[in-house]
């Protein structure tokens, strides 16, 4: 299950919860996501669960859980963005003020007792929920973010208490409440920023929630799409978007798949056609049954996919992880070290204390935290809306680091379908005519040179197909019958099927003969996808090494013509297993590899890869045995790789910032260079600036894979 959490402040709370949950008998495979404030656990209830999280300082959005997450956290970030704002406009009202008038001589002078007031409404009005937080934590015998901005800045406010109470004309009230203003700054700035990190998610569940017509009970009525449910009879007029899975039942219409399958080319939907979620309804109204629920139809499990996905960790963030965890701790003995040192070389106790503070400021590991979840939603937020969909972050890490690239050749490389190229007719037969009565003969037929008829009859603008009066299939052979008093018997010649459907597409022909007459010859071929030869050209200009490993013979290769030139090896008539050990070998020598492909001989190739790419037009197998999921097919492959390179690209500057601001910050506070107000001021906007990054790189992405 999913819960929203709400009262973490940074990636060291998503530690202690997480650790806590697994103290739980029962609890497994515990992850939270800081990014999107979220747990993820299985084995418990959420009775379990909140009172857990309660006892440590947290809580759970007090709200029934959506079956999409996205929901959750939609109204966790509604709250949470009007609370940061709430408490930065508080800070902003006294802190601001107090901050100019005791900085910069603007001839107002802010009496002590005053400077009191206004600090100490500051520090302990917006301020109360971090140091509520971090008194939870130390009951909890834990220490974070929280616990280094609560300790700044009540020292800096009993500091300056003391030096008044003691007569001195210096003191630092400016520096508490200056603290609490910083901190609350970044939190407003994060919490309206990260809403864009998530913005694929949300632009997705609003597709669902719109509201549709459906028939129930003999009525018409607009429903929320969340609402659908299987068996429900939908309305659609043009210019709407479906919401569900669904099958057309009354109507014909034209369909834009393009946000599906990048298909820019319309279809025609009639009775019987099965429409994925997300099809927009173009010239015509339709009457459709719902299939699907709308958390299992395409764009429902696109949602929740993508949810498990942005929750997972990489290796990078795993080391991030395990740096935060104890560099809280660190950060304390450094800032008692500090105040020593600085004690022992000047002898000022308010030089000391400062510096104590400086540290403990700017040394607040958010940034770090922030550096990696925050890029990782961000990029597989914007590539699910580009059609590419990561399961697992550690896979787009890979595939930005991709040295090898298998391809399956039926279905990826080809069409995976048989297309009628020629009909050379015998003299005295017509062309058109020959092609209507073959497409009459075989309108009710599945096999795939059936289809690539008909289809080539739909393309000479034959629409109307009548069923054969009569028809037998010849096993083996072919197909007769009585087509409008036509005797018309089509032989199939050269077929051989290898595998899932996959034939030797290679001279593969058809002989059709008319009242016992031969008439022409069908030939038909697995053409080669015309993307094909620029996505190969795109993997050499990368250094990636391609191969092909196909369970058809070697004669069919030869139906790839310039393309085969690309590759650098091909390998035929591999059973799945066998391309397992292609795959293996290339690991053990040139790792990361990858592979993709369609079909349910590819399954075992797909899971043995370190980066399994997926046609989505393939078999569902494939689809759930794939890493990566291609909704436009190999065209989205370079999209897929230079997503990957970039958002790689971005971790490493994200960690490289944090760990730098660190570097550079720490010895210039340890060394009395910083004082508490800017080391304040630097350590939030480090954090807002690795959260700006993210939010930078997803815009990047969008603008890569052409959404605005």
């Amino acid at each position: 299950m999913q819960f929203p959490v709400v009262g973490m402040s940074c990636q060291s709370c998503a530690e202690k919860i997480e650790t806590a949950i697994r103290t739980l008998p029962g609890a497994k495979n515990v992850s939270v996501n800081f990014a999107l404030k979220q747990l993820n656990v299985e084995g418990l209830n959420k009775e379990v669960v909140t009172e857990k999280l309660r006892s440590i300082g947290y809580d759970v959005l007090n709200q029934n859980l959506s079956q999409f997450q996205i929901a959750s956290v939609r109204e966790l970030n509604i709250k949470e963005k009007a609370q940061a704002q709430k408490e930065f406009l508080m800070a902003a009202a006294a802190g601001i003020p107090l901050l100019v008038f005791t900085m910069f001589p603007l001839g107002i002078t802010l009496g002590t007792p005053v400077q009191a007031l206004m600090a100490g409404f500051v520090v302990f009005i917006p301020g109360f929920g971090i140091h509520r937080r971090a008194w939870n934590h130390l009951l909890n015998r834990t220490l974070s973010m929280d616990t280094l901005v609560s300790v700044g800045s009540l020292a800096a406010y009993i500091q300056s208490i003391l030096f008044w109470v003691r007569g001195s004309h210096t003191h630092g009230f400016e520096s508490a409440s200056t603290i609490i203003l910083f901190i609350s700054f970044g939190k407003f700035l994060e919490a309206y920023s990260r809403r864009a990190t998530y913005s694929a998610s949300e632009e997705l569940f609003k597709l669902i929630e719109s509201p549709i017509r459906v028939f129930r009970n003999g009525e018409e009525r607009l429903l929320p799409g969340t609402d659908l449910l299987p068996q429900d009879r939908l309305h659609l007029l043009p210019g709407d978007r479906l919401p569900v899975d669904a099958e057309v039942i009354e109507g014909a219409t034209s369909v834009d798949l393009s946000s599906l399958t990048g298909e820019s080319k319309p279809i025609k939907a009639v009775i019987g056609t099965r429409l994925l979620a997300g099809a927009i309804i173009i010239d015509s109204a339709i009457t459709l049954i719902a299939t699907k629920s709308p958390q299992e139809s395409f764009l429902g499990r696109l949602i929740k996919e993508l949810e498990t996905a942005q929750s997972k960790r990489v290796p990078l963030q795993r080391f991030a992880d395990q740096v935060t965890s104890f560099f809280v701790p660190a950060v304390f003995l450094l800032a008692a070290g500090a105040a020593i040192y600085q004690f022992s070389q000047t002898g000022a106790p308010e030089f000391a204390l400062n510096t104590m503070l400086s540290v403990l400021l700017v040394a607040c590991p958010c940034a770090l935290g922030l550096a990696v979840p925050t890029a990782l939603v961000s990029a597989l937020g914007a590539a699910a809306k580009s059609g590419i969909l990561f399961r697992d972050p550690t896979t787009l890490e890979a595939a930005g680091r991709l040295k090898v690239l298998y391809f399956d050749k039926t279905g990826t490389l080809t069409e995976g379908r048989p297309q009628l190229i020629t009909i050379k007719a015998e003299e005295g037969f017509d062309e058109k005519e020959i092609l209507r009565l073959a497409a009459c003969l075989e309108t009710d037929s599945l096999h795939p040179l059936a289809r690539a008829i008909r289809d080539a009859a739909f393309k000479k603008g034959i629409y109307r197909l009548r069923s054969p009066q009569s028809s037998t299939v010849i096993p083996g052979e072919g197909v007769q019958g009585i087509v409008d008093n036509h005797q018309v018997l089509i032989k199939k010649t050269e077929v051989e099927l290898i595998g899932e459907l996959e034939m030797d597409s290679f001279g593969t022909s058809s002989t059709i003969f008319i009242d016992n007459k031969k008439a022409a010859v069908l030939t038909f071929i697995d053409a080669p996808r015309v993307e094909a030869k620029s996505v190969l050209e795109f993997l050499k200009s990368e250094g990636i090494k391609t191969g092909l490993l196909t369970g058809d013979n070697s004669s069919s290769l030869r139906t790839l013509g310039d393309i085969s030139k690309l590759l650098d090896e091909s390998h035929s008539e591999l059973h799945p297993h066998q391309k397992v050990e292609y795959i293996k070998k290339a690991k053990s020598l040139n790792p990361p590899v990858g592979y993709i492909g369609d079909g349910i001989n590819d399954v075992l190739a797909l899971q043995e890869s370190d980066v399994g790419f997926a046609m989505v037009s393939g078999t569902s197998s494939a689809l759930a045995a794939g890493h990566v999921s291609l909704t436009g097919g190999i065209k989205d492959l370079p999209l897929a790789i230079r997503m990957a390179k970039m958002t790689l690209t971005t971790l490493k500057m994200n960690l490289a910032w944090a760990f730098g601001y660190n570097l550079i910050m720490l010895p210039m506070a340890f060394n009395g260079l910083l004082s508490p107000i800017w080391a304040s001021a630097a350590m939030a906007a480090s954090s807002v600036s690795v959260v700006l990054g993210s939010v930078f790189l997803g815009w990047r992405l969008r603008q890569l894979g052409g959404i605005n």
